[in-house]
């Protein structure tokens, strides 16, 4: 009997280990379902996903004696199956599955008599799955097993919310990532072709070249908010407004990069007014060249010539036309690319767990900072805070209480200083604040003041997901810059000696009370 006692707290032992290191739904699932299967005496725990579109249920992990009596990867369809008709009855326990439920043909193939079961839901409160067990044999299940297992089923959910929000983060990021690879792909193809900035920088120089050609005379023209507008000098001002129509339908019609819209002679309503009013003769040509981006005319030029176009000439003018085209991509596209990287800045610079500036956010502001004391500004207040106890918390409910309280407790810090100061995680269970000072108030002051406000940020009830956590307070050590301080970090470790000697204050204080 002893050795068996010995085995059974060796085996709980071990499953404790097993859930505080768990960082998957499967690592946090299986040691919980030995523990369940320990503490029903049930041949069989086991965890599942319900898929309700397409009707659907999957056994993923088991925990279960030598008689293997539900196999992992099994899959069976959601409306036979227990789980279903125990949610829709709110039934926990039975030890008659065939009298409640003969109508279950698993059931019945498996032979089972006893079966337990709750929900598992996903972080928007949909069904992700059940957690459950079975046995042949009539087995008399204590009421109180019910809210341990619902708490089972509440530390799953929360692993799977979190895998979910870092699956999500993750997607984010890699789409982030791939958005601006691409970008800058096509930003160094295009910037090879041509170096200007913009379409209208190279508009006269392109039109000036052409018109040096005796039989050609160019105009550009680019897009704005109230239409196109010329570049340079038209020799009349109805002729864009004559061509404006021509325009417009390239968008409808979507001309390629590179092509060239020409006609020949008389022969449309639009040309024939041009021909005449520049008295271009009938065998003349009209040719447009457009600057194309994401199918959009946004400038080009109109090129009037009293002959037709060579080859050569259609040579020249596509490839006007397509180095047109691609620097007017290349500007979107650097457009696009900085948006990427800024979005990607922001990834690069904030801490994913509480949503405030990481350790080289708040280091890189920090030198600023300094720098700007430099220049006659005003001293900084850096703030040292270590979570006292956070381990105890952690190991106590489990390491998705302890993200909550360290979120929470990011949350009060935020919301307790003022706009100018700067709140972050700089690693683990510790935080810093950087706070620009008030030259009308002594430094030391402040930091009485400071400090009070925010120990009262961190003391006391914070509301977590499952349920209130009475909190004592952190180590708090604030330092104020020195005059020629340039190095963020010697401040910074200063900071954190001034909380390590705040730790040893507190240590005291609470063996005096006692």
């Amino acid at each position: 009997m002893a050795i068996d006692k010995l085995a059974r707290a060796a085996d709980a032992s071990s499953a404790m280990q097993g859930i505080r290191a768990a960082r998957t739904v499967e690592e946090l699932s299986r040691p919980l379902l030995g523990m369940l299967r320990r503490l029903t005496g049930l041949e069989c725990t086991y965890l599942t996903r319900v898929d309700e579109a397409v009707g659907e249920q999957q056994v993923l992990y088991v925990n279960q004696d030598q008689t293997e009596l539900i196999p992992e990867g099994l899959a069976v369809p959601w409306g036979d199956t227990l789980c279903r008709r125990a949610l829709a009855e709110k039934r926990f326990h039975t030890d008659d599955v065939s009298g409640i439920w003969g109508d279950s043909s698993a059931a019945r193939e498996l032979g089972l008599q006893t079966y337990v079961s709750v929900p598992v839901c996903e972080g928007d409160g949909s069904l992700f799955g059940t957690a459950c067990g079975a046995s042949r044999e009539r087995v008399a299940v204590d009421p109180e097993v019910q809210p341990v297992m619902d708490l089972m089923a509440e530390l799953i959910s929360k692993q799977v919310a979190r895998e979910q929000r870092l699956r999500q983060f993750e997607d984010r990021a890699e789409s982030a990532e791939a958005r601006a690879a691409e970008l800058k792909i096509m930003a160094d193809v295009t910037s090879a072709c041509l170096a200007s900035e913009n379409v209208v920088d190279v508009l006269p120089g392109l039109t000036e070249t052409l018109t040096v050609n005796s039989h050609w005379t160019a105009y550009g023209f680019i897009r704005q908010t109230s239409g196109f507008q010329p570049v340079g000098i038209f020799p009349n001002d109805n002729l864009l407004e004559r061509l404006q129509h021509v325009l417009d339908s390239l968008d409808e019609e979507g001309v390629e990069p590179g092509e060239l819209l020409t006609d020949y002679g008389a022969g449309g309503d639009w040309l024939t007014a041009l021909m005449a009013e520049f008295e271009i003769l009938p065998s003349g040509t009209v040719t447009i060249i457009p600057a194309i981006a994401e199918g959009h005319v946004i400038g080009g030029i109109v090129l009037l010539s009293a002959n037709r176009l060579t080859i050569d000439d259609q040579t020249l003018l596509s490839a006007i036309a397509a180095s047109l085209s691609m620097l007017a991509a290349r500007v979107r596209a650097m457009v696009r690319l900085r948006s990427a990287n800024e979005e990607l800045r922001e990834h690069a610079l904030q801490d994913a767990l509480t949503e405030l500036p990481n350790r080289r956010h708040m280091l890189e502001a920090l030198d600023r900072m300094l720098a700007a004391c430099a220049r006659n500004g005003p001293p900084v207040h850096v703030v040292f805070i270590d979570l006292d106890n956070f381990k105890a918390i952690n190991d106590r409910l489990g390491h998705d209480i302890g993200d909550s309280f360290l979120h929470a407790v990011g949350q009060s810090l935020a919301a307790t200083v003022r706009a100018s100061d700067l709140v972050g995680r700089i690693g683990g269970d510790e935080f810093l604040v950087i706070v620009p000072s008030n030259p009308d108030v002594p430094p030391e002051v402040e930091r009485e003041g400071l400090y009070r406000r925010l120990d009262a940020a961190m003391t006391g009830e914070f509301l977590l997901p499952t349920g209130p956590l009475e909190y004592a307070g952190a180590s708090i050590g604030i330092v104020t810059s020195e005059p020629g301080e340039s190095e963020g970090m010697d401040l910074i470790r200063r900071a954190d000696e001034a909380m390590y000697r705040d730790k040893q204050r507190r240590r005291r204080d609470r063996g005096s009370s006692r």
